[in-house]
């Protein structure tokens, strides 16, 4: 009995051992599912970490490209606010530059107009005098002309004269031939006279001529410099 006894105990030990053993298998199966879908979840949520991390990286990367560009962008704004001073700055100064080449070209203008109507002037009294002066010089050359005939006509009526009275002096008594010396020393001072009276003419006549010359020149001067401005 004590024999069976054992053995039955035995038994019941051995069959709560199997069946804690069954336990522990259902345990250690149920655990290894549970591991198994444990490892599959640490391996999804170990992808998505991963995706998640390289989208971070990606994220990160892009905040730092748009900050870059940021700062490009607020450098180029900075440059462009500069640009922009400097262009007010030149358009001020060429408003100047201009309103002053305006005043500058109205004061040419009124120059110009001035000189225009001055050497207008000089024209009309250059063409007066060159009128004035040709007028003259016929007038002189004329009187020239009538004086030349009227000492030809006197000489050679003095000529006539004194042959006649040379025939006749050769036949009277020497007071006529005294007579007939003072006529011919008279005639000499005379003709003497007519050529000193018509050097002076003649003097007088290029000193207008010189005169006119030098005035006619000054005047093309002034009328070439009246056309240089109008140009």
């Amino acid at each position: 009995l004590s024999t069976m006894s054992r053995a039955t105990g035995t038994s019941k030990v051995i069959d709560q051992l199997h069946s804690q053993i069954d336990d522990l298998s259902l345990q250690l199966n149920e655990n290894k599912a549970q591991l198994s879908e444990l490892k599959q979840k640490y391996s999804i949520s170990q992808r998505r970490n991963e995706t998640l991390v390289e989208q971070l990286s990606n994220a990160k990367h892009q905040t730092e490209v748009s900050a870059a560009l940021l700062k490009r962008k607020e450098r180029r704004v900075l440059d462009l606010e500069i640009q922009l001073t400097e262009a007010l700055s030149t358009a001020d100064s060429c408003k100047f530059e201009s309103d002053s080449l305006k005043k500058k070209m109205m004061q040419l203008q009124q120059r110009e107009e001035s000189s225009a109507s001055e050497c207008e002037r000089w024209k009309v009294s250059y063409d007066a005098i060159v009128s004035s002066q040709k007028e003259y010089k016929t007038m002189m050359d004329a009187q020239v002309q009538d004086l030349r005939k009227e000492l030809l006509n006197f000489v050679n009526e003095k000529k006539s004269t004194l042959d006649q009275n040379i025939d006749l002096i050769k036949k009277q008594d020497p007071e006529l031939l005294s007579a007939y010396r003072t006529i011919v020393k008279t005639n000499k001072q005379m003709e003497i006279m007519y050529s000193q009276k018509q050097n002076a003419i003649n003097d007088a006549l290029v000193t207008l001529a010189m005169a006119a010359k030098n005035h006619g020149t000054k005047t093309s001067v002034v009328l070439s410099e009246c056309e240089e401005i109008l140009r």
